[in-house]
């Protein structure tokens, strides 16, 4: 396989740098100034490789994102059943977020929603679709399971992720995560619990 192409590489390497720019000081603190600086590329290089701040903004989003829908694909992949979602529940709370460390990034990238209209479109498809394949895996995978149950879980999931993504920031204790996951599990239990009355 060839060498990927010079615009492929330093696009990278600028999204990179800006990934990390934002995450430390937040995304009206990144200049390209900044962006520049941490990337080792003149502002002139930036804007040829990547084009205006909106479009650099729009690919370090699509790349902070892109291990994640990888991830989700892999677990729509999986047999339906208990070990799909307990590996839902490890990538949730387990090596997925808390091993990643971009809940900085994302966390960034939330408290400019408000100012963002455009930002905040993109990150409210982006949770809706997590929350999706959510309760996608619930539904497929838990049997006699309904739809609206599963979204309701679906999003509790999803806000203990934020939520806990969020309290790592402080330094939260060592064991908040598996606890954290231990509330997933009794929230899923409780599901399959339901639906074997019916």
């Amino acid at each position: 396989m060839g060498r990927p192409s010079l615009q492929a590489e330093r696009t990278h390497e600028i999204v990179l740098a800006a990934s990390r720019c934002i995450a430390r000081h937040g995304l009206s603190g990144s200049t390209l100034e900044l962006i520049a600086k941490e990337s080792g590329f003149s502002r002139g290089h930036i804007r040829y490789y990547v084009g205006n701040r909106d479009q650099l903004i729009d690919l370090v989003v699509e790349n902070a994102l892109e291990p994640y829908r990888n991830q989700f694909a892999v677990l729509a992949g999986l047999p339906g059943g208990a070990d799909r979602v307990d590996a839902l529940l490890d990538f949730l709370f387990g090596d997925g977020f808390q091993a990643s460390g971009d809940y900085r990034l994302f966390n960034a990238l939330f408290q400019e929603v408000q100012r963002d209209l455009r930002l905040h479109n993109q990150m409210q498809v982006v949770y809706g679709r997590m929350q999706g394949s959510i309760e996608d895996t619930l539904i497929e995978s838990i049997d006699g399971a309904s739809r609206s149950e599963c979204r309701l879980v679906a999003f509790a999931l999803l806000c203990l992720t934020l939520g806990i993504t969020d309290l790592a920031l402080l330094s939260v204790a060592d064991d908040a995560w598996l606890m954290t996951r231990e509330v997933a599990n009794s929230l899923v239990e409780q599901l399959r619990v339901g639906s074997k009355k019916k």
